[in-house]
């Protein structure tokens, strides 16, 4: 049993691809992606929605957009995508710690990395947790350097009311194949700077403005009418698949209530999640078995489970060998995090009766491991 990704009605899907051909517009800026821009716009509440291939890429344009350069703040616990994005245009990436319980980085463990050579500060939305925005919009204020957020999970989450989507200098947000909303590939930048949108629009076109002049150098990041159209066909599902999401997270929660050394991880205050990731931490003093022995028998069972992110970046290559440059100071929460975290399967895919047998599965797992300690 594995999560599969969120996928539209076949004929309006179809019906948007005919449309595409009868338009002979496949690419550059198409009615369909335009429409797309103006439909997530209007979700999130946010002036500028720029669609691109994909979030990689997408950093990396309001990184240029911003003109950044020397070191980028960014947390060690998240997918390494958020750090090599910044790698790959000449960045370094500098590593911070996070605060257990949002498993995101704070005011607390981002200023102390902060020198003369920061450009920017770049948070992560774990698994659609937003950490304390108020303080590291205010850190970036304070140093005159652009908040940069890694909303790639964070499509459809609030926080304290606002939509992610609008904090910060910029927004990045996935719609991968394995994301709530999904364009196949996709990415997206949100921000409510008008300066800063007029150069993503432009750099994603080969540097050209709207009338098809030149004016900066750019790069061909432009999402096709193809990919445009799945997002638009999934886009209306978006709010019922929460409220799934949400009703699986809480049988999660019931089923596993009581199974030793196994919590299922809340969304931090503040925040109302999409609940795209189900995450439970597994205290293997407590349970009797590792998360990883737990991940490999139920892999037996055919329950496929992922620990995210495992291990931090910051023990990845090529940073692991690079550490006196990308993280100058011990990161204890993040590896132990890492080393406790699983995912669970969830989305629509996954039926109230598969969470059941999941979690099920789980606790006769601990419990079988209780036995034999």
């Amino acid at each position: 049993m594995v999560g599969r990704p969120n996928l539209p009605q076949l004929d309006v899907l179809t019906a948007l691809i005919r449309e595409a051909l009868d338009n002979g517009w496949l690419s550059n800026q198409g009615p369909l992606l335009r429409r797309l821009e103006h439909e997530l716009g209007a979700v999130l509440g946010a002036a500028h929605v720029i669609a691109v291939v994909n979030a990689t890429t997408a950093i990396q344009l309001v990184a240029k957009a911003c003109e950044l350069a020397g070191e980028v703040v960014v947390p060690s616990f998240t997918f390494p995508a958020t750090a090599q994005a910044f790698t790959w245009i000449g960045l370094t990436p500098v590593f911070a710690d996070i605060e257990l319980n949002s498993a995101t980085v704070t005011a607390a463990t981002v200023e102390p990395l902060i020198t003369d050579r920061t450009s920017a500060i770049c948070a992560v939305a774990t698994w659609g947790n937003v950490g304390p925005l108020e303080e590291l919009s205010a850190l970036a204020s304070d140093y005159g350097i652009p908040l940069i957020l890694d909303s790639a999970q964070a499509l459809g989450v609030t926080y304290h009311g606002r939509q992610v989507g609008t904090f910060g200098t910029a927004e990045v947000i996935s719609l991968h194949a394995t994301k709530i909303v999904s364009a196949c590939e996709g990415g997206l930048v949100v921000t409510n700077d008008d300066a800063i949108a007029e150069r993503v629009r432009a750099m994603r076109s080969f540097g050209t403005n709207p009338s098809g002049k030149f004016t900066t150098v750019g790069t061909n990041a432009k999402m096709h009418e193809i990919s445009a159209a799945m997002a638009l066909a999934v886009l209306p599902s978006l709010g019922p698949v929460i409220a799934a999401n949400r009703r699986k997270h809480t049988l999660y929660r019931e089923y596993l209530t009581g199974v030793s050394g196994v919590v299922v991880r809340e969304p931090s205050d503040g925040t109302a999640s999409n609940y795209h990731y189900v995450v439970i931490e597994v205290d293997s003093a407590v349970a009797g078995i590792g998360r990883d022995e737990l991940c490999e028998r139920l892999a037996a069972r055919n329950i496929h489970t992922k620990p995210y992110f495992a291990p931090g970046c910051h023990a990845l290559e090529p940073y692991r060998t690079e550490s006196a440059i990308h993280s100058p100071k011990p990161l204890p929460n993040t590896e132990s995090l890492a080393a406790r975290v699983l995912c669970l399967p969830t989305g629509p895919a996954v039926t109230d009766t598969d969470v059941a047998s999941v979690a099920h599965t789980i606790a006769s797992i601990v419990a079988l491991a209780g036995r034999a300690a």
